[in-house]
């Protein structure tokens, strides 16, 4: 099943787009499977003219790029990306990961409708990438980067690059320019040649990967590809001239009909973490894109719970040598004061001290918890408030969480 927009007339007489039933499922599990339902809700608490991240928009491959070529950017240390691109009857799903500063690694699967390869109507395809940065952009000097794609796999999606973005702000104009040029080696060296190096191994028929295709990379035709990205506020425009000729699809098979060298698309940066796309295509197709880039150094959801308060060695404190007596436990005022002080206590840290008995050297709290998702956190946090009010004289903790009245466990410290 698919979901078509119609053309005006016979199957290449327009612009098309179609996301097949398999395509809108797996969609629908990636979107949900990385927190959609928390990107899209914004945060009230931010200010108004609050500028987002600079993080370099993804291509349809899922690597940081223009449309369907690449740029030189990475993504922030720890950076993870999930996308999910889809034009002409092709559908990639891209997870990208920036593993280190200047190393990132991505996983891609593609469904091409009506492919026709190997006795299959529909054709699903996985393949890795490796991309390495040389340098980061400096004043004058663009960032550069060099980059494998499909490395491993069949081959299909094959390609290397070489590629250099520089980033722009004139004066006179709003936002920022940001150019990307490049030469390109496989799928991206197909469409305006202009010198070969060596020979490229094709794709053989019935080659099921899982093989790195060393005696391919940097072989073959080599074309100069060029893209530029502008971005300002929420919005970006992007155009680029596309060197990857979609020989496969297009003559091999009747997947789509590649009539321009030329792509052009919109962006909108809809919430922190995600990013969606609008595109025309090689001068025939429309395509859509979701982008979603989440980082562990920046949750989308802020911490809400103050750090826990540090534990003083009593022996710091309590020097003398009196304090240590147990003679306070004979003493109900001083009981009562005690009881106080670690209620206000446990209360600081959202806890709530349901009752507590001294013993001079032991002390058993039953406290409610109404802060943490985690017991384990709760009786961390106690056992700190327990250590700061208690005398010194007591020495043995036990915390007993409760809930409606009923204690569910004992923790002895």
């Amino acid at each position: 099943m698919t979901f078509p927009i119609p053309t005006l007339s016979g199957p290449n007489a327009g612009p098309r787009f179609y996301l097949s039933a398999k395509s809108a499922r797996i969609l629908l599990a990636l979107m949900l499977s990385t927190g959609l339902s928390q990107v899209l809700l914004a945060d009230e608490s931010t200010p108004r003219g609050f500028a987002w991240p600079e993080t370099p928009s993804l291509n349809f491959y899922g690597n940081p790029g223009v449309i369907d070529m690449p740029s030189a950017e990475m993504m922030p240390d720890a950076q993870f990306a999930s996308s999910v691109s889809s034009f002409g009857g092709i559908t990639r799903m891209n997870l990208q990961v920036q593993a280190l500063p200047w190393v990132s690694v991505a996983f891609r699967y593609t469904e091409t409708q009506d492919r026709n390869l190997f006795n299959f109507g529909d054709f699903y395809d996985r393949n890795f990438d490796l991309r390495f940065r040389l340098w980061q952009e400096g004043r004058y000097r663009p960032a550069v980067a060099v980059g494998l794609q499909d490395l491993a796999g069949t081959g299909i999606y094959g390609g290397e690059y070489i590629v250099a973005t520089k980033t722009i702000t004139p004066e006179a104009l709003p936002g920022q320019f940001k150019l990307s040029a490049g030469l390109g080696w496989g799928r991206l060296g197909s469409s305006g040649t202009v010198a070969t190096l060596g020979n490229r191994p094709g794709f053989t028929p019935g080659d099921t990967g899982g093989e790195l295709g060393v005696d391919r990379w940097f072989r073959g035709d080599v074309a100069p590809f060029a893209g530029i990205e502008w971005r300002h506020g929420r919005w970006g425009v992007k155009a680029e001239y596309s060197t990857d000729a979609y020989t496969q699809e297009t003559q091999q098979s009747n997947v789509f009909e590649r009539k321009s060298d030329f792509n052009f698309g919109v962006e909108y940066q809809a919430s922190r973490q995600l990013r969606l796309g609008a595109y025309y295509l090689y001068g025939s197709e429309f395509g859509i894109s979701a982008q979603i880039q989440m980082n562990p150094r920046h949750p989308p959801t802020p911490m809400q719970v103050p750090a826990p308060s540090p534990v003083v060695p009593r022996s710091t404190w309590a020097q003398d040598e009196a304090l240590w007596t147990t003679a306070w436990a004979d003493s109900n005022s001083a009981k009562l004061k005690t009881r106080d002080l670690l209620a206000q206590s446990l209360r600081q840290d959202g806890l709530l001290l349901e009752s507590v008995t001294l013993r001079g050297t032991t002390a058993e709290a039953r406290i409610r918890n109404t802060r943490y998702q985690s017991q384990a956190l709760a009786v961390g946090r106690a056992a700190r408030a327990m250590a700061q009010s208690l005398p010194p004289s007591v020495e043995t903790f036990r915390i007993v969480p409760t809930s409606g009245g009923l204690g569910l466990s004992a923790v002895v410290v």
